[in-house]
């Protein structure tokens, strides 16, 4: 009885500390995210015609994920990872 005590309180524990690991890397994709959403929003600023317009589609891309990020659904990292090079690419 006791060994299955132990074997459950560890699981729970387990089952704690993965929640903690996964709600810490939220914050950190959505500020890189954010970080390269403001990026292209000051370039845009002096930028004219299609080439604004695409670095503004790239930040409604940036904040889709943000949103997503923040309501809880699941978002593909390697989708996050092109955004994020996307919008360096862009804001060079």
């Amino acid at each position: 009885m006791a060994t299955f005590k132990t074997t459950v309180m560890t699981l729970v524990a387990l089952a704690a500390a993965a929640q903690v690991w996964a709600a810490e890397g939220q914050p950190n994709q959505t500020t890189q995210l954010a970080q390269a959403k403001d990026k292209l929003a000051s370039k845009s600023i002096g930028t004219k015609g299609i080439q604004r317009g695409l670095l503004q589609i790239e930040q409604r891309k940036l904040q889709g994920l943000i949103d997503d990020l923040q309501s809880g659904k699941r978002v593909d990292p390697s989708a996050i990872d092109r955004a994020l090079q996307d919008a360096e690419h862009d804001a060079r």
